[in-house]
Protein backbone atom coordinates (compact mmCIF):
# COMPACT_ATOMS: atom_id res chain seq x y z
CA UNK A 1 0.00 0.00 0.00
CA UNK A 2 1.36 3.37 -1.18
CA UNK A 3 1.53 6.00 1.91
CA UNK A 4 -0.93 8.20 0.23
CA UNK A 5 -3.60 4.95 -0.07
CA UNK A 6 -2.50 4.49 4.20
CA UNK A 7 -3.25 8.01 4.81
CA UNK A 8 -6.64 7.77 2.52
CA UNK A 9 -7.44 4.55 4.36
CA UNK A 10 -6.52 6.12 7.75
CA UNK A 11 -8.93 9.11 7.17
CA UNK A 12 -12.18 6.66 6.12
CA UNK A 13 -11.52 4.41 9.01
CA UNK A 14 -11.70 7.40 11.41
CA UNK A 15 -14.60 8.50 9.96
CA UNK A 16 -15.91 5.22 10.36
CA UNK A 17 -15.49 5.12 14.15
CA UNK A 18 -16.76 9.06 14.18
CA UNK A 19 -19.85 7.74 12.81
CA UNK A 20 -20.34 4.17 14.58
CA UNK A 21 -19.43 6.55 17.77
CA UNK A 22 -22.40 8.65 16.90
CA UNK A 23 -25.11 6.00 16.39
CA UNK A 24 -24.26 3.96 19.10
CA UNK A 25 -24.53 7.63 20.77
CA UNK A 26 -28.04 7.82 19.07
CA UNK A 27 -28.97 4.70 19.99
CA UNK A 28 -28.79 4.41 23.64
CA UNK A 29 -29.38 8.28 24.60
CA UNK A 30 -32.76 8.29 22.49
CA UNK A 31 -36.15 8.84 24.33
CA UNK A 32 -37.96 6.47 21.61
CA UNK A 33 -38.56 2.86 22.48
CA UNK A 34 -35.29 1.31 19.77
CA UNK A 35 -34.67 -2.61 19.69
CA UNK A 36 -32.53 -4.38 17.17
CA UNK A 37 -34.21 -7.54 16.25
CA UNK A 38 -32.57 -10.44 14.11
CA UNK A 39 -34.96 -10.82 11.34
CA UNK A 40 -33.72 -14.44 10.41
CA UNK A 41 -34.49 -15.80 14.27
CA UNK A 42 -36.42 -12.65 15.52
CA UNK A 43 -33.84 -12.46 18.50
CA UNK A 44 -33.86 -9.57 20.45
CA UNK A 45 -29.66 -7.76 19.75
CA UNK A 46 -29.93 -5.21 21.26
CA UNK A 47 -32.46 -2.74 23.04
CA UNK A 48 -31.81 1.02 24.51
CA UNK A 49 -33.47 1.96 27.91
CA UNK A 50 -36.51 3.94 27.00
CA UNK A 51 -37.47 -0.02 25.44
CA UNK A 52 -36.24 -1.59 29.21
CA UNK A 53 -38.81 0.83 30.40
CA UNK A 54 -41.57 0.68 28.41
CA UNK A 55 -41.28 -3.11 28.59
CA UNK A 56 -40.52 -3.39 32.04
CA UNK A 57 -37.72 -5.50 32.00
CA UNK A 58 -33.58 -4.68 32.33
CA UNK A 59 -31.13 -5.11 29.89
CA UNK A 60 -30.03 -8.63 30.64
CA UNK A 61 -33.63 -9.53 30.62
CA UNK A 62 -34.37 -7.86 27.22
CA UNK A 63 -31.67 -9.50 25.15
CA UNK A 64 -32.56 -13.13 25.97
CA UNK A 65 -36.09 -12.87 24.54
CA UNK A 66 -37.62 -13.17 21.30
CA UNK A 67 -39.38 -9.91 19.78
CA UNK A 68 -42.42 -11.82 19.29
CA UNK A 69 -42.90 -12.19 23.26
CA UNK A 70 -42.57 -8.18 23.22
CA UNK A 71 -45.07 -7.78 21.04
CA UNK A 72 -47.42 -10.33 22.95
CA UNK A 73 -46.71 -7.56 25.77
CA UNK A 74 -47.09 -4.41 23.72
CA UNK A 75 -50.82 -5.81 22.32
CA UNK A 76 -51.55 -6.91 26.10
CA UNK A 77 -50.77 -3.48 27.03
CA UNK A 78 -52.82 -2.00 24.73
CA UNK A 79 -56.02 -4.20 24.36
CA UNK A 80 -56.32 -4.73 28.51
CA UNK A 81 -55.32 -1.58 29.99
Amino acid sequence: MSKGNKIENDRIMEHVRYKQTYCDKFFELNNSIMIFIEPKTGAIMDANASACSFYQYDYEQIIKLKSVILMYFLLKKLLWK
